[in-house]
């Protein structure tokens, strides 16, 4: 049954051996102002003792159990078993903010439900204090929410002021659109902010919406197992942005110089981690790939001006 506003929204967490974090997660869920409709755990094929901690919920929580596949994968498992409208993500190591429902789910309401995700700002760790992810995207909006039927702009930016875990999607448009890549290792999320932004509707809402933590000593980040230095990063960097080069044809031809600059910034990283690496062959392959993306890209590099 929906909650008064007559929305139906399901939380999906998807949880991988993290038994106490799982559950940490969940306590974060059943404390909202307003409650989803519905939660749908995926247990991405856990050895832990993750499906004994959350029995103690099963009249509260819907398991569904995988072989592991990934996160990408279990968060696709995950919207394909739920039965609301609205898909909102939680991961199992991160926490909702208490009222992150209610607001987005306003928001909804306002809007008409016209936009293919709804989304708001996350607190992050940095040091020994905290920082808002929307003031390291230099983002920010007017009043309650804004509302956009074209979100090219914000996806765009050089860092995305959207994360997951603060996003609410419309179900049958994300299932539409694919859902998550689950063949891409890294940057599955920015790629389909991406399918559902470029020269389509997003939704801004003011607030916080979710925290994200620093203890998850499992060693499962993939941002820390595959970080920026990383080849298989770039690799991920580099079919996301021609993949979204070849999308954004008719939907968001402004953005089309800015994304063939990232083609070719992310064969040229993948050519010097070849070079670094005395793989000649790959190292000269790239270089090309670089250069046939963006000519004058290269140019300024010989010049010294990138």
């Amino acid at each position: 049954m929906s909650n008064a506003d007559g929305l139906m929204i399901s939380c999906v967490i998807p949880t991988y051996n993290r038994e106490e974090l799982v559950v940490r997660a969940l306590e974060s869920v059943f404390a909202q102002t307003r409650q989803p409709d519905e939660i749908v755990i995926v247990d991405d094929g856990s050895t832990d003792r993750t499906e004994e901690a959350l029995r103690e919920y099963a009249d509260r929580v819907r398991y569904v159990r995988q072989e592991n596949a990934g996160g990408g994968a279990a968060r696709n498992t995950g919207v394909e078993n739920a039965t609301g409208d609205w898909i909102a993500f939680l991961d199992s190591d991160d926490l909702w903010i208490d009222d992150h429902v209610e607001r987005i789910a306003a928001a909804i309401q306002a809007t008409s439900g016209r936009a293919n995700y709804y989304f708001d700002d996350m607190i992050r760790p940095s040091g020994e204090s905290e920082v808002m992810l929307w003031e390291l995207a230099e983002f920010s909006i007017d009043g309650a929410y804004e509302f956009t039927d074209d979100a090219t702009e914000w996806v765009m930016l050089p860092r995305q002021p959207l994360m997951l875990q603060s996003a609410v999607f419309h179900r049958r448009r994300y299932l539409d659109s694919g859902g998550l890549d689950e063949s891409l290792v890294r940057r599955h999320d920015t790629h389909l902010f991406f399918k559902l932004g470029l020269g389509q509707s997003a939704c801004a809402v003011a607030g916080p919406g979710s925290r994200f933590t620093a203890d998850d000593d499992t060693g499962q980040r993939l941002t820390e197992a595959f970080n920026p230095k990383s080849q298989v990063y770039w690799e991920s960097t580099t079919r996301l942005y021609r993949e979204m080069l070849a999308f954004a044809v008719g939907r968001a031809d402004n953005a089309l110089p800015e994304l063939k600059r990232r083609v070719a910034n992310s064969h040229w990283r993948l050519a010097r981690i070849a070079w670094a690496n005395r793989r000649m062959p790959s190292a000269i392959r790239e270089a090309f790939a670089s250069i046939a993306a963006q000519p004058a890209r290269f140019l300024e590099r010989l010049s010294g001006q990138a």
